[in-house]
């Protein structure tokens, strides 16, 4: 494995650790929790975000077809994040 996959790996376990643990702290309704919350959530969104233009490049810097598929499930993934970000923080500043 390349330097680059080690930093991927140590990258996608960190913000799956923070999240794990502020989900954790979320559910037993802890303060940190819900402070923690909106930063995790933008945090999945804009990683997810990031990801399709990623993968569509790097398909056309390979000339190899575009994966498809992975960027169907990497949008869905992403709606589960983006949905509730909308619903409980970014709907709310409207109303300020």
């Amino acid at each position: 494995m390349d330097n680059t996959g080690i930093g991927a790996w140590i990258a996608d376990f960190t913000v799956f650790g923070s999240c794990l643990i502020g989900g954790i702290l979320l559910w037993k309704k802890h303060p940190f929790g819900y402070v923690s919350s909106a930063g995790l959530l933008l945090l999945i969104c804009i990683s997810f975000l990031g990801l399709i233009p990623f993968l569509i490049v790097q398909a056309i810097i390979k000339s190899s077809p575009i994966d498809w598929v992975g960027i169907f499930v990497v949008l869905v993934f992403g709606m589960i994040a983006i949905i509730p970000f909308y619903k409980y923080y970014l709907r709310g500043l409207r109303e300020i």
